[in-house]
């Protein structure tokens, strides 16, 4: 779903496109979410092109916008709720460094950036030098607030360029989702490739605190109770029974992927959650304790079908646009023009917790 750039960039909708929306500095965490930007000829004095993909030139600032969302986006997935940032950035997450996978997925994301920029042109998807202006001052005023030289070092004249760009593609989004028809197989394999975005889980949870000393061996203890359960026992009465957090609904909950009890239980709680089906009966090992979880009923959250439909549409575009990239390998390599400038982008220390740079480990 398309969100307001302005106001509404945390709507919970389906679809990919709430995370392409602003740049949001954060004190602390600063979570950097930005996307596509285009290296508009107007700067190329003061921003200089490192790189170049089928034709379309990528600029230091657009590169390193790409960087910080794909870093935000990463460790938001990954990182688990007992890990320091420091830590995290320095643990191999499937045999690597999260930062060579950071920079793979930018790598994915130049070749987007680029597919898209060249579709805008072919389509004359643009706007005109009165319009830039308009739309440049406005975004200013919102904006005044946006550090010039932030953690990342990006201007706001880049940024500005950024958002005015995505609105071109955006624009192009939907004139090639207008062609698309969506059938109740392609929304219902989307639901199920999206679960943690778009689910929302019926579950009935005994959790037990890792801050209870009265039992020596917690998982131990959980297994006992799951072979109760597996012997017939009734979940409502063992959840009278063990329980330390039943919630208000004696613990039967709903959950999403924003859900607050997920500050109780932890994050492996929520995924586990998320990614269950009805019936199953599982414990989760949390970093505040663990979870015996049994699947109630898994529905979409609260969504139209207008909106569902629109995010399997956006789903479908992404797909036949990434069908075009991977089948011309040729057109959509990167040429590296400065490897140096390239290599200065790393995790900052607004996010790794002022630890060195690990991209050079």
């Amino acid at each position: 779903m398309k969100n307001n750039k302005k106001s509404d960039i945390m709507d919970e909708k389906p679809g990919r496109t709430k995370t392409r929306l602003t740049l949001i500095v954060v004190s602390i965490a600063a979570l950097i979410l930005a996307g596509a930007i285009a290296a508009l000829a107007i700067f190329a004095e003061t921003d200089k092109v490192i790189m170049r993909c089928n034709g379309v030139d990528i600029t230091e600032s657009v590169y390193k916008m790409y960087f910080y969302q794909a870093a935000a986006k990463f460790e938001t997935d990954n990182k688990s709720s007992d890990m320091s940032l420091d830590q995290f950035w320095r643990t191999e997450i499937n045999g690597k460094l999260p930062i060579i996978t950071v920079r793979e997925n930018v790598t994915s994301q130049i070749k987007v950036h680029a597919y898209e920029s060249n579709k805008c042109a072919n389509e004359k998807i643009t706007v005109s030098p009165e319009e830039y202006k308009a739309k440049s001052a406005d975004l200013e005023a919102n904006y005044k607030d946006f550090d010039s030289q932030n953690e990342i070092g990006v201007k706001l004249k880049y940024f500005i360029a950024f958002l005015i760009e995505q609105d071109n593609f955006d624009t192009l989004m939907i004139n090639e989702m207008a062609k698309i028809n969506v059938t109740q197989d392609e929304i219902k394999k989307y639901f199920d490739a999206n679960r943690g975005d778009n689910a929302k889980v019926t579950v009935k949870t005994i959790f037990i605190s890792n801050e209870d000393k009265t039992i020596k061996n917690i998982a131990e203890y959980m297994d006992g109770i799951k072979k109760e359960l597996d012997g017939g026992a009734n979940m409502d009465d063992l959840i009278n029974k063990y329980s330390q957090n039943r919630g208000n609904n004696n613990g039967l909950f709903e959950i999403v992927n924003t859900s607050l009890i997920g500050n109780d239980f932890g994050s492996e709680y929520i995924k586990s959650v998320l990614n269950s089906n009805p019936g199953d009966v599982a414990i989760v090992k949390t970093s505040t304790g663990y979870c015996l979880n049994q699947t109630i009923k898994v529905d979409w959250k609260s969504f139209s079908q207008s909106d569902i439909t629109k995010a399997v549409k956006e789903d479908i575009y992404t797909n036949n646009m990434l069908d075009v990239i991977n089948k011309n390998p040729g057109l959509y390599k990167i040429e590296i023009i400065d490897q140096k400038a390239v290599e200065a982008v790393g995790i900052p220390n607004i996010l790794k917790g002022g630890a060195d740079d690990t991209s050079k480990k």
